[in-house]
This record gives structure tokens, sequence and C-alpha cells, in this order.
């Protein structure tokens, strides 16, 4: 895993040699113990796959892959920042 602040001050946590089960499995979880919900569709691109966000107690996550980061999970507020810190360092993501 690592976890990165993008260019816009937001946090990142990718993925780049996870499988599919495992980051179906990391949604999963992420669903069961933060309480979040998906929201929104998947579109596909030659280089990318965006997933539905995941949203709830005020964080908005987006979900997806690329080819430079693999899977990946990116905030979009200071809630999700916060949430993927905690999320980086309570060991939930294996």
């Amino acid at each position: 895993m690592s976890r990165t602040t993008t260019w816009n001050g937001r946090q990142m946590l990718s993925w780049p040699d996870a499988g599919h089960l495992f980051y179906t499995i990391l949604l999963w979880r992420l669903r069961i113990c933060y309480g979040l919900r998906r929201e929104g569709r998947i579109v596909f691109s030659p280089d990318d796959i965006i997933l539905p966000d995941l949203v709830g107690a005020g964080a908005r996550l987006m979900t997806g892959w690329d080819n430079w980061s693999g899977n990946y999970l990116l905030s979009e507020d200071e809630a999700g920042d916060m949430l993927l810190k905690r999320v980086a360092g309570s060991g939930k993501t294996s």
C-alpha cells in the first residue's frame, strides 16, 4: 500500500500490485467497518476504470484503477482525508 498526498492536497491510498479479489474485499470491508455506501456508475477508458464512489459519515472517496497507481482510493474532502489516514494506520486494508 502506498499513501500519498495528491497535487490538490487530498489523500490517496493505492495498491499497485493488488489483484481484483483483494480490492473487492477491501471495498466490502470499508462498507461494513465505516458504513460507506456506493454511489455512481462504472466508467471504462483505455487506461482507467472509475468505480462508484464510497460515500458516508461526511466523507466521499473516489475509487478505481489506473495503469500508474493500480487500485486506488482518493479522498474528495477533509472527512475523506481523515478516513484514509485512519484506514492506512489501522491495518484494515490487508
